[in-house]
């Protein structure tokens, strides 16, 4: 209510994907200018070591909104086709999310040594584990052009993500990443033993389209944009 509160007594508003300007539209008749975050392009170091390629990351918060129950529902349909599949949870569950279905599916000993779930870590061992992951999911319920996903894409990585959900802003499906539905688990099992079972190579050219496609957030396209809209409304309200 606050922040709603102080948005609608703002001069200008600016958010930095879509989905959110559509929303407060939609919501409360709001104009609000989209403007992407700034993304420097450069690849992030990081050591490859003997896990490179042998598993699947999905980090950020661990909840629902992020869309880890629908991970749970096809984690083991995937371990079951897939005898080398393993996957990685990282990052914090959400308050009130329970942790029991995480413990259920690691306590089972046909998935045990294949499945992980590590706590929030160093920014520096987040990057290690996303630049040796094969590729990474993120089927949020809703974001907001998130972090987890730029990341991903800074380290070449191919990211499964979610259509309506801001993905779709910055993923073209089939060309730098994966989109699938919000409700259909089928698709996003498909997807994701798709992306598992991709040829090394095909892998590689869209790990390399993904970061291709963060060009159009440098700093010097956004920042700029940004600098142009404070002008415009300091224009629009002056005395």
């Amino acid at each position: 209510k606050a922040e709603l509160t102080q948005i609608k007594s703002s001069d200008g508003i600016y958010a930095p994907s879509r989905i959110t300007s559509r929303i407060l539209r939609a919501r409360e008749n709001l104009a609000v200018e989209v403007i992407n975050p700034p993304v420097t392009v450069a690849s992030p170091n990081f050591e490859k070591n003997a896990s490179c390629g042998t598993y699947v990351l999905f980090f950020g918060s661990i909840g629902q909104l992020k869309g880890c129950d629908r991970l749970l529902n096809v984690l083991p349909r995937l371990l079951e086709k897939n005898p080398d599949f393993k996957f990685m949870f990282v990052g914090p569950f959400r308050h009130g999310e329970e942790q029991v279905r995480y413990d259920a599916l690691l306590s089972d000993l046909r998935y045990a040594e294949r499945v992980k779930v590590l706590k929030e870590q160093r920014r520096e061992d987040i990057f290690q584990l996303i630049g040796n992951a094969r590729y990474v999911v993120l089927p949020s319920k809703i974001d907001n052009f998130p972090n987890t996903c730029i990341e991903a894409m800074l380290f070449r990585k191919v990211v499964v993500g979610t259509h309506d959900a801001s993905f779709d802003e910055i993923i073209d499906h089939g060309v730098n990443g994966y989109l699938v539905s919000q409700s259909n688990d089928d698709e996003l099992f498909s997807v994701m033993d798709e992306v598992w079972n991709m040829g090394t190579d095909r892998l590689e050219r869209m790990g390399d389209a993904a970061h291709e496609s963060l060009r159009k957030l440098t700093p010097e396209i956004t920042i700029t944009r940004l600098i142009e809209y404070y002008q415009q409304v300091i224009e629009a309200n002056k005395k």
